[in-house]
């Protein structure tokens, strides 16, 4: 990925920035020209009327784990949005946890949906004419690390990242669109290459429980069983 966002996939001559070396047609632009930057509210859970019969998503820092957004778990009302000064949403917003304990915080997602979302999630309003949503994701991604050390102290606010913050976060961009989505999907053929390597490893994980369960009841012998292949090989046989 470091190569994708340092390098591109022209082989264009380079040049130095402030976050590293870029083809020469890139530009380093702030996150918030992509953009309108902001977060959400939690309507009062006491007030019914901000969630009965509720039918607009609203989005919890949780589901920033989903990368691609497409369903919610929680709704509100029209007068929640009215009342709460809460954010419509269009698809294809980059959405930003920028608090939570344990792993939660710098995870980012694309918004696939209309929704609006809690106080804990920043929005990018992506300008769907310029930026590909997911080639931002991809990068915020690589900055991971970095969102966390400056939520752990290094930013305004202790322990959170901060609409400001994130405005002035500076990202590589590539001139046009067509150039985005070429190292877009790249990263989708990597991304599933992963999941073939996790479901395999799954597959690999309930055979061995099953092997281990049957060898524990003895259903299986370790005497009946062939282990010639874990025998090490003999210094001739090494050497031919």
């Amino acid at each position: 990925m470091r190569a994708l966002f340092t390098r591109g996939l022209r082989g264009e001559a380079q040049k130095e920035t402030e976050i590293g070396p870029l083809p020469e047609s890139w530009d380093v632009v702030p996150l918030g020209s992509l953009g309108r930057v902001g977060n959400g509210s939690t309507p009062k859970k006491s007030v019914h009327e901000y969630w009965d019969g509720g039918d607009f998503p609203w989005l919890t820092s949780a589901k920033v784990y989903d990368r691609d957004i497409v369903a919610a778990d929680q709704f509100v009302t029209s007068n929640a949005l009215r009342e709460c000064h809460l954010p419509q949403i269009e698809p294809g917003a980059i959405l930003i946890a920028i608090t939570g304990q344990g792993k939660t915080l710098g995870h980012c997602a694309v918004l696939r949906m209309r929704a609006t979302v809690n106080q804990h999630i920043a929005y990018v309003a992506t300008d769907l004419e310029r930026a590909e949503p997911s080639f931002v994701r991809g990068y915020l991604e690589t900055q991971y690390d970095y969102f966390r050390q400056v939520g752990a102290g290094g930013g305004s606010t202790k322990g959170a990242l901060t609409c400001a913050f994130l405005r002035s976060v500076p990202i590589p961009f590539p001139p046009t669109l067509d150039e985005q989505r070429e190292i877009v999907a790249v990263l989708d053929a990597i991304d599933r290459k992963i999941d073939l390597h996790r479901r395999k490893r799954a597959v690999l994980d309930d055979l061995f429980k099953a092997l281990l369960h049957k060898l524990m009841t003895g259903e299986i012998r370790i005497a009946d069983l062939d282990l010639s292949a874990l025998a090490p090989k003999s210094s001739a046989a090494v050497a031919a």
